[in-house]
């Protein structure tokens, strides 16, 4: 039988290869200058990016990082995600949270790269090799990450993927290099480590096996049991999200599935939107995953963790997806090496181009016509692309403003406004919510709401000017700047 890293299927025309890459090449030069434009234009959700752009600041001065809007909370005591540090050399040229929305976007999307070496090392095919790295490249959740605003989890699908590519080359040095970046992305991240290294174990890899899961292990107990107590009296703050099941943490989470096996299954599956969230993550590679069971070994920690939250983090919105996304295509190419051996030694295909017209269907139905879509064909719109005049508005008033003045202002504005810690306030998302004593108060109305209703906005404002201690300053194209009585500007 002929070895599959000889088999010559179908091989397509040149000029097929060359229009294919240049697909690739513009589409991957599109989501980048989406995302900034998206981004410039204050249309990104922009939730964690003033967090984030705070964290550089601190640490580019050297300084243990608070968070932004409660000066008197540790950022390590709510995450531990050391890859910022790599962040810290442009801060010191310029500090702008656009250089952390640039490199993410560019570093997600370069990680067609490593799939596109990978599958054409194992497969000799180049047209699979553009059709696995374009499937990666396409799946709504993953685009989300990126135009969301900034996080680092979305960093960990391109480091992961080169980590995975040095460790099938067998360059082990390479590979644990990138396994300790991966590591430093955030703390969940030891929970996939671990479990990848019980699946390279599955393939024998003894030695790099044992050390990835022991890396794993190591990884949870320095960043729970150390780093977490030390900033945190209280310890890891986001077990919440699982609401009562994991009331004690992890441990108290494991012994309530085990008591009662029936409520791990309601919980996968409830609400309904977590069977659409598997529906479409797996579909974006036509569910190649679950036709190989050894790769669920790695699957499972980033999908329970998600489809057992009990909030948004079981969306495919926002960043919540780009961990299970990375493992899924990991997967996937672990499943074609399998199922291509098999189905090839058996002369089951007479032409490679029948698998690449099935893999592109699934991910362009599912993320085109069905996914959780920023840029897709049914809901294209390249408005931000071009700056809407209430956005210069915007700008204007932000480099008018004291630089020493405090100001209250949306999630998409906030991070454009360079203040140090303290300085800056997001606007309050709940009724009952304290109203903050900022020097000024900067709402855009044309803006997507964001953790707001357009009432909870109207509210606040009329709270404003109950309060009796605000003043209207100016109100152009719905763009409101109020400025507080007796400020020393």
């Amino acid at each position: 039988m002929p070895s599959i890293t000889k088999l010559k299927i179908d091989s397509p025309g040149k000029l097929f290869i060359i229009g294919f890459r240049l697909i690739i090449i513009f589409w991957g030069v599109y989501l980048l200058l989406a995302t900034v434009a998206r981004y410039n234009n204050f249309i990104s959700e922009s939730v964690d990016v003033a967090y984030y752009h705070s964290t550089v600041w601190q640490l580019s001065e050297f300084r243990v990082p608070r968070i932004w809007d409660t000066p008197d909370r540790f950022v390590w005591g709510d995450h531990f995600e050391p890859i910022l540090l790599f962040f810290i050399p442009f801060y010191w040229i310029i500090k702008d949270a656009t250089i952390l929305i640039f490199l993410q976007a560019f570093l997600t999307i370069s990680g067609m790269i490593p799939v596109f070496l990978l599958v054409k090392r194992k497969f000799k095919s180049e047209t699979l090799a553009l059709t696995v790295s374009l499937a990666y490249s396409v799946f709504g959740g993953l685009q989300m990450g990126y135009a969301y605003g900034f996080h680092p989890i979305v960093l960990f699908p391109a480091i992961f993927l080169w980590a995975y590519y040095f460790v099938e080359t067998s360059q082990n040095r390479w590979y644990f290099l990138f396994l300790a970046l991966s590591l430093m992305v955030k703390e969940e991240i030891s929970f996939v480590i671990a479990a990848f290294g019980i699946y390279l174990l599955f393939k024998r890899k003894k030695l790099v096996g044992l050390t990835t899961l022991l890396a794993g292990i190591s990884w949870y107990w320095f960043t729970f049991n150390l780093i977490f107590p030390f900033f945190n009296p209280g310890g890891f703050g986001h077990w919440g999200q699982y609401g009562d099941l994991a009331s004690d943490g992890l441990v108290s989470l494991v012994q309530n599935f085990i008591n009662n096996p029936l409520l791990l299954i309601q919980t996968l599956v409830t609400p309904a939107y977590k069977v659409e969230t598997f529906f479409i993550t797996f579909g974006s590679f036509a569910f190649l995953p679950l036709f190989y069971p050894p790769t669920w070994i790695m699957v499972a920690p980033p999908l329970f963790e998600k489809l057992l939250s009990s909030n948004i983090a079981a969306l495919n919105g926002f960043h919540y997806s780009a961990v299970i996304w990375v493992i899924v295509t990991v997967s996937s190419i672990e499943a074609l090496d399998y199922w291509l051996k098999k189905i090839l030694s058996l002369k089951r295909i007479k032409s490679q181009s029948m698998l690449t017209i099935f893999i592109l269907s699934f991910a362009i139905l599912m993320n085109v016509y069905k996914g959780y879509r920023p840029y897709s064909l049914t809901n294209l719109n390249l408005n931000f692309l071009a700056r809407a005049s209430h956005v210069d508005i915007v700008y204007k008033i932000i480099s008018s403003l004291p630089v020493n003045a405090s100001i209250s202002a949306s999630y998409q504005i906030a991070p454009h406004i360079n203040r140090p810690l303290g300085l800056i306030h997001p606007l309050p998302n709940m009724p009952d919510q304290p109203l903050e004593n900022s020097d000024y108060v900067l709402i855009d109305f044309n803006l997507p709401l964001v953790l707001n209703t357009q009432e909870q906005l109207v509210t606040y404002l009329r709270r404003i000017e109950e309060s009796g201690q605000y003043e209207l300053i100016t109100n152009q194209e719905k763009v409101v700047l109020l400025g507080r009585k007796g400020r020393s500007d």
